[in-house]
């Protein structure tokens, strides 16, 4: 038992410190109409090839359950549980139209710009808590887009080492996406989502990330 307890820890902390913690995105720049309600899960897998062959389940980098509600026609908030390895996050979102152009013939699809203030307080490796801050600009048409983000860490306790309980930027991101709902079933939109997710201290340096989501919409 001890031996497996030990092998989960030292799993755990290589894991944190090559750079994992990764959090995807799973949202257009597209805002919900005021009241309406959004339901939706997504699971993103990455290609580090040098952890997978030790370590399996380091193929999975985002396991993900949320919810939204539209405030007004230019804003929306809510929350989100992310098992995003190493951290269990539980985060709030507030997303905020900046932009949107007036829609022409050849485009048929106005063009948004919309920026995410994401804040999320998780657990990581040792169980020590930590305060995340993912600030995510969103590009581009409802169903056709991109964006950039970053994923900052602030371990809350105090340990022995300084550098443990510092500021960091553990990784950014570019990422395109989609938004792909079936004629029959209106309400029901799929996210398909690819990143590059780069790592400013760690290894290593970046890796390719691809995910996917199912979302639900309910109307006022």
């Amino acid at each position: 038992m001890k031996r497996i307890i030990s092998i989960f820890l030292l799993t755990y902390s290589i894991l944190l410190f090559t750079g994992c913690g990764h959090t995807s995105t799973y949202q257009s720049p597209k805002i919900l109409n005021q009241g309406e309600k959004l339901w939706g899960t997504g699971i993103s897998l990455n290609n580090n090839k040098e952890l997978i062959n030790d370590f399996p389940i380091a193929l999975l980098s985002d396991l993900s359950i949320y919810t939204r509600y539209g405030l007004s026609d230019r804003a929306e908030n809510g929350f989100k549980i992310s098992f995003s390895l190493p951290f269990l996050f539980t985060s709030y979102h507030y997303k905020y139209l900046l932009l949107q152009t007036t829609p022409v013939k050849s485009m048929k699809k106005p063009l948004l710009v919309s920026g995410d203030l994401g804040l999320a307080i998780g657990i990581s490796t040792g169980g020590t808590p930590a305060f995340g801050f993912h600030p995510t600009l969103l590009f581009g048409r409802e169903d056709f887009y991109g964006g950039v983000s970053t994923n900052i860490i602030y371990p809350l306790s105090r340990g022995p080492n300084p550098s443990s309980h510092s500021l960091s930027i553990l990784s950014s991101r570019i990422f395109a996406g989609a938004s792909m709902g079936d004629s029959k079933l209106k309400f029901i939109k799929y996210f398909p989502e690819i990143s590059y997710d780069f790592f400013p201290s760690t290894f290593p340096k970046g890796m390719i990330v691809v995910g996917f989501s199912i979302q639900r919409i309910f109307g006022e």
